[in-house]
């Protein structure tokens, strides 16, 4: 993904979400503009003349296995990929990545791979890295991140109106959107998941302080949601209309200078938070501290390191003389030519003279090894944990 760090930094981009507010607004009047599309906008009816250029979408099986069946959502991407026009790249979890090639979906379309690391509220938000995003409670969250980290100049949001408090699955196209969900997905998301109103509430709080972080980064990011009163005050409101004029800028001023930047809610000093911090930074310290001596002791070298995230870079520097390179899911490289601390697919792991394997990602080993020995025919005598040393 190292490609697309600051590769629209000249471009503006319109990112269409689902609320039911987009039917209010002339979407075909977005099709010389740059659009990120996600979940089931595919659906809308005039999706190739918006011609979205990206199309993103959350953790699709992995986080929502409980919700529906596997094949439900196969259902879902197949119908997407049959809608969407041809040239539009898919921007997905590297979690879904081995159901996608289960599956063989999106076979013949562009797929770029983002990956999340643990967030909370009172964390700061300082850069977006595609490969370690911060977690995310909605795909709206992550589809802003994509676009920071795409680098465009100006970010508009169009149906993002956040209204799932009123219930949920408020959608521009009514029920044909539930069409590949559970006949009875509506009360079962109450009834049996507990997403009730608080939930929403307190979920959408926690959107808002991301939200807000965000737009610090830059502040180049606007409402342009079709209700003038929408929730989301978290960023200037422009009128969508006047984005399309020649002097489109004054409207972006202006409503920059009518605009209050509230800090968050969310304090830092808050007992709660303070203890899972002290928690969370001292597991670190005794799972660093108890496998320092094993990480030295490896015998040999051309161990590769499974994670390019802080941890694995933080391994190599460590340990640098005995890591012949990294392998991540976020790369699609593939070469028999090994180089030296370089982030391959591990899909190469055929091509490469390794000793043995270091995962170094926390809290998805379960994962990572089922993924590496059933489809990747790894020996599982060749895998190191950190958090077992074997």
């Amino acid at each position: 993904m190292v490609e697309l760090r600051n590769s629209e930094k000249e471009n503006r981009c319109f990112i269409i979400a689902t609320g039911s507010s987009i039917k209010y607004q002339d979407l075909t009047i977005l099709k010389d503009e740059i659009v990120i599309s996600v979940n089931g906008l595919y659906m809308h009816k005039d999706i190739n003349i918006i011609n979205p250029k990206y199309h993103a979408l959350p953790n699709v099986f992995s986080d929502h296995k409980e919700i529906n069946e596997e094949n439900k959502y196969v259902q879902w991407l197949n119908d997407m990929n049959i809608n969407l026009p041809s040239s539009t790249i898919m921007i997905m979890s590297t979690k879904d990545k081995s159901y996608i090639e289960k599956y063989q979906l999106f076979k013949n379309r562009k797929i770029f791979f983002k990956d999340y690391t643990r967030y909370c509220e009172t964390d700061d938000i300082f850069d977006i890295d595609i490969n370690q995003m911060p977690n995310i409670w909605s795909i709206s969250e992550g589809v802003i991140q994509v676009a920071l980290f795409l680098g465009f100049k100006e970010i508009f949001l169009l149906g993002f109106d956040h209204d799932w408090f009123n219930g949920a699955f408020v959608h521009f196209n009514g029920t044909e959107y539930l069409k590949f969900n559970n006949e009875n997905i509506k009360q079962e998301i109450v009834n049996i998941h507990g997403m009730d109103s608080e939930f929403q509430m307190m979920r959408h709080a926690k959107i808002f302080n991301k939200y807000k972080k965000l737009y610090a980064l830059k502040e180049n990011i606007y409402n342009a949601n079709y209700n003038q009163n929408s929730y989301v005050d978290t960023f200037p409101k422009v009128n969508y209309e006047k984005l399309f004029n020649d002097n489109y800028e004054i409207e972006l001023s202006d409503s920059k200078r009518n605009f209050v930047k509230i800090k968050s809610q969310f304090m830092a000093t808050h007992l709660t938070n303070i203890f899972f911090h002290y928690y969370e930074k001292m597991a670190f310290s005794m799972l660093y501290n108890k496998n320092f001596n094993m990480l030295q002791d490896l015998e040999g070298c051309n161990y590769v390191i499974y994670g390019h995230g802080t941890i694995g870079k933080t391994i190599y520097k460590l340990i640098e003389d005995k890591i012949l390179a990294f392998v991540d899911q976020t790369s699609n490289l593939i070469s028999k030519d090994i180089k030296k601390g370089e982030v391959y697919s591990p899909e190469n792991l055929i091509n490469m003279p390794y000793n043995k394997v270091i995962i170094t990602v926390f809290g998805r080993e379960d994962n990572i090894i089922n993924y590496l020995v059933d489809d990747l025919n790894i020996n599982i005598n060749k895998l190191i944990t950190l958090y077992s040393g074997t």
